[in-house]
């Protein structure tokens, strides 16, 4: 809950970074439409429950759930990055400061 909450409340800046979010459960389509609607969420929920994008992405560490990881797919469809560690309490921040820090690469500033 904590992390969708923070994917909610920094959705604003994703916006002007042009990011789309897309959480992906292994809870059935009623309950995540449930969790949506009571948590207020601004970006779409997609169920696995059949765990094929789970098996896809690799996110299957353990036995009933997977492994929080973030993946990071271009609007070409190209992944460009993973988070394969997430801090529950930082994680909507770091990936501003991902795509933030990107940009000054390709204009080659200097990230501090």
């Amino acid at each position: 809950m904590k992390q969708a909450c923070g994917f909610r409340d920094a959705n604003h800046q994703y916006q002007e970074l042009n990011i789309s979010v897309i959480g992906v459960s292994y809870d059935s389509e009623i309950s995540l439409k449930n969790f949506k609607q009571n948590h207020d969420l601004n970006f779409d929920l997609l169920s696995d429950t059949e765990k094929v994008m789970g098996t896809a992405y690799g996110v299957n560490k353990y036995f009933f759930f997977p492994s929080r990881k973030t993946f990071l797919i271009d609007e070409k469809g190209i992944l460009i990055h993973v988070f394969d560690t997430v801090d529950l309490n930082t994680h909507p921040r770091d990936i501003v400061e991902f795509f933030n820090n990107s940009k000054k690469v390709a204009n080659h500033e200097t990230i501090h």
